[in-house]
C-alpha cells in the first residue's frame, strides 16, 4: 500500500461482526473491533447496495485491504451505528487487495 495514504489512516472506527439471526431478524452482533481507516466525504456518490438497488452514500471509508470486514457488519462511529451498504476491493498488480472503500 502506499506509504502516503496508510499515514492518513488514522481514524479509529468500531466494528461489530454479525454472527447470527434471532427469531424475530434481528442480528446477534460479534465483539466491537478496532479498525483504523480514513474517512471523507462531503460529496455524494451512487452505490448499489447488496439487492442491486441505487442508494445515494454521503460517508466513505477507506481501509487497508487486510481489514477484515464484511456487509453484514456493523460501523460505529462517535457512539452511531451505521450499516455498511457496499464494499469495493481495490488491487494491486499482483492481485492482492490493496484498499477497500466501504460505504455507510
Amino acid at each position: 500500500m502506499d506509504i502516503t495514504l496508510k499515514s492518513w489512516m488514522k481514524q479509529v472506527i468500531q466494528v461489530r461482526a454479525h454472527q447470527t439471526q434471532d427469531g424475530a431478524g434481528d442480528p446477534t452482533l460479534g465483539a466491537s473491533i478496532d479498525l483504523y481507516c480514513y474517512s471523507y466525504g462531503g460529496g455524494s456518490r451512487l452505490v448499489r447496495n447488496k439487492n442491486g438497488e441505487e442508494i445515494i452514500c454521503t460517508k466513505i471509508l477507506c481501509m487497508d485491504g487486510t481489514s477484515l470486514i464484511h456487509l453484514k457488519d456493523f460501523v460505529y462511529i462517535d457512539s452511531h451505528r451505521y450499516p455498511i451498504i457496499s464494499i469495493v476491493p481495490y488491487y494491486d498488480d499482483l492481485g492482492n487487495i490493496e484498499i477497500v472503500e466501504v460505504f455507510i
